[in-house]
């Protein structure tokens, strides 16, 4: 039986211990990114800052679904809003979520093509 870490059994680095405060941020990262909803919202606001109306003709939802979704990206300190007037607008303001979503959609799926949209590139 090996007894080397799996860290080095997989080819990476010795990976560091997380802190619970450090295991909490990441579970209240993955716990906003885990409804299709809040990721469609997020792949909107690539496009930059946008209000509650435009997001929610952007994405087909409704104005309280995607309300609700934004409070809960904001929470999470995800998205960073600002309100002008009657409207808010919302911006993404932890730029590390982009890297997740791209270091999950370049895993190779069981064809060892990466995951996309049928052109190949990660979405």
């Amino acid at each position: 039986m090996n007894s080397r870490p799996l860290t080095r059994k997989m080819g990476y680095k010795k990976a560091r211990r997380l802190s619970e405060a450090q295991i909490k941020q990441i579970v209240t990262h993955f716990r906003a990114l885990s409804q299709p909803l809040r990721l469609r919202i997020l792949n909107e606001l690539l496009e930059g800052e946008q209000n509650v109306t435009k997001l929610v003709k952007r994405t087909g939802a409704n104005q309280s679904n995607v309300s609700k979704h934004l409070g809960e990206l904001h929470k999470a300190k995800i998205l960073a809003r600002r309100r002008d007037g009657l409207s808010i607008y919302y911006t993404i303001a932890d730029t590390r979520v982009l890297s997740i979503c791209e270091l999950m959609c370049a895993k190779s799926n069981s064809n060892g093509k990466p995951i996309g949209d049928g052109d190949g590139k990660p979405i």
